[in-house]
């Protein structure tokens, strides 16, 4: 059941349709399609500003019950996000 809303979502990632793809991912625990925050930041590179662009969801934190919500983003959108960013940045190098 999980591996085929595993590639069911994974689908959606790749047709671009991420909103529909974390609605889906809402509803069960899968692994290794979402990412959390620090791991956006370090992994991918990205900054505060584009890491508001991604879509998310919110589950309780695992780690500490009391703490807030914790922001899962959609691993597939966040490598694209990266993907954009660093072509923007070579295009603007080769125009100096």
């Amino acid at each position: 059941m999980a591996s085929q809303i595993a590639k069911e979502v994974m689908r959606l990632a790749s047709n671009r349709q991420y909103k529909e793809a974390l609605n889906l991912l809402s509803r069960i625990k899968v692994k290794n399609l979402t990412v959390t925050r620090a791991t956006l930041k370090s992994k991918y590179c990205l900054k505060p500003k584009d890491i508001e662009k991604l879509h998310y969801i919110e589950v309780d934190n695992p780690h500490v019950k009391s703490a807030g919500k914790m922001r899962l983003y959609l691993r597939a959108e966040a490598y694209n996000h990266s993907l954009k960013i660093k072509r923007s940045k070579k295009i603007k190098s080769k125009s100096l």
